[in-house]
């Protein structure tokens, strides 16, 4: 004790020191405690996280009846889709090169029958024969069967065509100047077409594919002077065809009455209604009282028509699309 009082500074030191000792033994001892408890526990929880981010979630049984539902409507409104698709279009039916030019000829002649009855100039075409003849675009096959494996083909796309050329023709058209048309894969030529909208291929050529073999889409164009009435009826008859699938692809229009009456026409009208409807010079009334003579009747002033009268030239493009049979849906 002595000790102690004669060392105070030192035996607090000492207390300080046992003291901080104690705490430090605590704290390590806490420390060990929870680094073995979260040893023990790692393995456990790691494998659980693996097992989470490896596994497929599965839902439950009344959401996958519900989206199985949902599957089926939807399928089925494909379904009916794709029926009412394919009731719109030419059926492809097993053809013989030479009963296709049966076929060519009588359509044909069906066309021309038409065009005559509805007095319809028939222009020609750029595929003419050599008497000049209007052959539909198909004159390569007047007197040359085609391949065996494109007949079939071209007898649907010749009937596709008479449908659109007897609703141009129906539609009120004055001329149909010529058609011409894309030849098909099976035919093994190259496009002859010329126009501003087949000569990019690559373009058109962009989405091929795409429809996994679906769609078919064959082109040709017809080249007509019609009224501007007549046209709009032929465009809105043709894409509500219930037997083919049109699409008119392109349509170039141009109007041959570019330019309005001349300065010297508008002056020789204005001319020619005064002096019609001027009044007739002389006397007055003869002295017996009768009534003077009735002068010249005014001619009828005959106003030329600005807009409305004329007929366009138009090209158009039409794409015939055929869509394939459906293919049972897989469970």
């Amino acid at each position: 004790m002595d000790w102690i009082k004669q060392n105070k500074f030192l035996t607090g030191l000492l207390l300080i020191i046992l003291i901080a000792g104690g705490a430090l033994g605590f704290l390590a001892f806490s420390a060990n405690t929870k680094y073995n408890a979260a040893r023990e526990t790692y393995p456990t929880k790691a494998s659980e996280l693996n097992r989470l981010q490896t596994s497929q979630p599965y839902p439950e049984q009344d959401n996958v009846k519900k989206m199985q539902e949902v599957q089926k409507a939807h399928q089925a409104a494909i379904d009916a889709l794709h029926k009412d698709l394919i009731k719109a279009q030419v059926p492809l039916k097993p053809l013989t090169p030479e009963k296709f030019q049966d076929n060519l000829r009588e359509a044909v002649r069906r066309v021309s029958a038409k065009a005559t009855s509805r007095n319809v100039n028939l222009g020609g075409d750029s595929n003419k024969t050599d008497s000049g003849s209007f052959y539909m675009g198909f004159a390569n096959y007047q007197g040359v069967p085609p391949k065996v494996e494109a007949a079939a083909p071209l007898g649907r796309m010749l009937e596709a065509m008479e449908i659109a050329i007897n609703t141009l023709i129906d539609s009120g058209i004055t001329t149909l100047k010529e058609i011409k048309r894309d030849p098909l894969p099976e035919e093994g030529v190259a496009s002859s077409t010329t126009s501003e909208a087949s000569s990019k291929p690559s373009e058109r050529e962009k989405g091929k594919g795409k429809d996994g073999g679906l769609v078919e889409r064959h082109s040709f164009e017809v080249h007509f002077e019609s009224p501007e009435p007549q046209f709009r009826k032929f465009l809105n008859d043709l894409i509500s065809s219930k037997q083919q699938f049109f699409i008119p692809s392109s349509i170039v229009v141009s109007n041959p009455a570019d330019k309005g009456p001349s300065k010297s026409e508008t002056a020789s009208l204005g001319s020619d209604t005064n002096v019609a409807t001027a009044a007739p010079t002389g006397g007055g009334a003869p002295t017996g009282g009768a009534p003077p003579k009735p002068g010249p009747a005014p001619a009828k002033a005959m106003l030329k028509v600005i807009v409305g009268d004329e007929k366009l030239d138009i090209t158009a493009r039409i794409e015939i699309v055929n869509f394939a049979e459906s293919t049972p849906a897989k469970k």
